[in-house]
């Protein structure tokens, strides 16, 4: 009797793990990011969007511990089939327009000692359908 329940016991646990694996892989519906550098546009299917300058880069430098992560704030002009903006954002904090979340998702280089120019920097975009507002 043993036998049985060992070898059911065997089989659900490689049928979570092929089902965990099949989880993990990309979807083909999965936003792509897409990297800007200042005054570049970059485009994301009828998506328009420009970062223009560096308002805020207060991230904690490489290799030092910060009380506060910091954050970075970027102007930027969007546009979409049916809007147009130009605004400050915060990386991490989605910005809606044209029914779509266009979200700032990280900025490279990391922040050092010394100050970084603006050619430099490189801007990670992800936009993904827009949340539902009621």
């Amino acid at each position: 009797m043993k036998q049985p329940i060992t070898t059911i016991l065997a089989a659900l646990v490689l049928t979570g793990t092929l089902a965990g694996c099949a989880s993990a892989s990309a979807r083909p519906d999965a936003p792509h990011p897409q990297i800007a550098a200042l005054g570049s546009t970059i485009v994301v299917g009828t998506m328009r969007i420009t970062p223009i300058s560096v308002i805020e880069d207060s991230r904690c430098p490489a290799r030092v511990q910060c009380i506060w992560a910091g954050r970075v704030v970027v102007r930027v002009t969007m546009s979409s089939l049916t809007a147009k903006l130009t605004r400050e954002m915060t990386m991490g904090e989605p910005v809606s327009i044209g029914g779509k979340d266009v979200v700032l998702v990280a900025v490279t280089p990391a922040k050092s000692g010394t100050p970084t120019k603006p050619a430099a920097y490189r801007f990670k975009f992800v936009v993904q359908p827009g949340a539902i507002h009621i």
